[in-house]
């Protein structure tokens, strides 16, 4: 006589799907495993969660999770496993500055956090909010902010290392010496105040070197910004007018006097692949565009008029002290320089109450 053995099963997390980072406490203790094990699971799925249980605690956990939100699949034991996934970084840029409270919203839910913290993760200078994540996970994300979410693979992509130069002759030289052993190109790189285009491990060489000093910030190229500039139209080809119309979005009526006005902003803000992808189309259709990049650090806040001055306190009390407000409506000047993105929402505020300001690159 033979028995059957009993079919094993394996649990995988495929994505965090729709649940929230709460899950992972709450199966955590439902399910008697540690919290990190869950979390591990969940942001780097697909990732086996459970091995090898038995087919009723297996189809337990499947609706346990699919509850909270996960999208769960069950493979017998021995069959193929997720091969391990590559992990990547995350940024989020706010094309529509007009929401950033709702995206503050969202990624406080997703990641669990408060509105401060989340406020704090966008406004970050290397743009990165979560880090060590699975492209699922990364997915998920995007599919629940409305605000772009740019994906970038720590180890292939390109970095830009900004040197600060405080005067002191010693730690230039040592600075530039060391990139010498590292095969880098120097020339320049004192003047410029930044070398560009190093690979992953050369620039964690150099930011193992030299972090100390906080003389270096190192920037991923992934998470740089560009404008594209419209500088010649030929109206003589059959296809300018109507990629100006649908992929730039620009209405027909207004086409003469753009063209008759170049250079002419079209994009204000995208990452260099898609600027080279819309660029290349673009000059297939006879315009002809330059890419420039966008400026990354702070703002200087101007306004030159004040229509309703308690409106314009309101909006500018979130952010200043009461008697650095401007007191009478005319011209007012920030007196401290502010982060781009909280300088972008500030401005999108007082052209709302009918100001008149502007904003200008601190390193004018």
């Amino acid at each position: 006589m033979t028995t059957t053995t009993a079919t094993r099963y394996n649990v995988i997390v495929e994505s965090v799907g729709t649940a929230n980072p709460v899950v992972s406490k709450i199966l955590s203790e439902s399910l008697n495993v540690p919290v990190e094990m869950v979390s591990k699971a969940i942001y780097t799925a697909p990732a086996v969660l459970f091995h090898n249980i038995d087919e009723e605690l297996a189809n337990k956990a499947s609706d346990l999770l699919t509850q909270m939100g996960l999208q769960v699949s069950l493979k017998p034991e021995g069959e193929f496993l997720p091969a391990t996934t590559n992990l990547v970084d995350v940024g989020i840029y706010v094309n529509d500055v007009s929401q950033l409270p709702l995206v503050c919203q969202q990624l406080r839910t997703f990641m669990g956090c408060e509105i401060k913290e989340a406020l704090a993760l966008l406004m970050n200078e290397n743009s990165i909010v979560m880090g060590n994540i699975s492209m699922a996970t990364a997915e998920a994300l995007s599919q629940r902010i409305d605000a772009e979410v740019m994906v970038c693979d720590p180890a292939k992509d390109l970095y830009t290392i900004e040197w600060t130069d405080t005067g002191d002759r010693i730690l230039n030289a040592q600075f530039v010496d060391f990139l010498k052993t590292l095969k880098v190109d120097t020339e320049n790189v004192l003047h410029a105040k930044r070398v560009e285009d190093l690979d992953y491990d050369t620039t964690q060489k150099v930011w193992l070197r030299f972090q100390s000093g906080k003389n270096i910030k190192i920037i991923n190229q992934s998470f740089l910004r560009y404008e594209i500039i419209l500088e010649k139209a030929d109206t003589n080809h059959p296809k300018y007018k109507e990629v100006l119309i649908q992929e730039v979005g620009m209405p027909p009526q207004i086409i003469p006097q753009v063209i008759d006005n170049l250079p002419v902003q079209l994009h204000e803000s995208v990452v260099f692949s898609r600027a080279v992808e819309l660029t290349d189309s673009y000059k297939a259709a006879g315009l002809e565009c330059s890419i420039l990049p966008v400026y990354k650090g702070d703002y200087h806040l101007s306004i030159q008029h004040i229509t309703d001055l308690e409106k314009t306190r309101t909006i500018l009390s979130d952010y200043f002290d009461k008697e650095q407000l401007p007191s009478k409506a005319g011209k007012w000047h920030a007196p401290k320089a502010l982060n781009n993105l909280i300088a972008r929402y500030i401005l999108f505020q007082l052209e709302h109450a009918a100001c008149i300001a502007e904003l200008k690159p601190a390193n004018i």
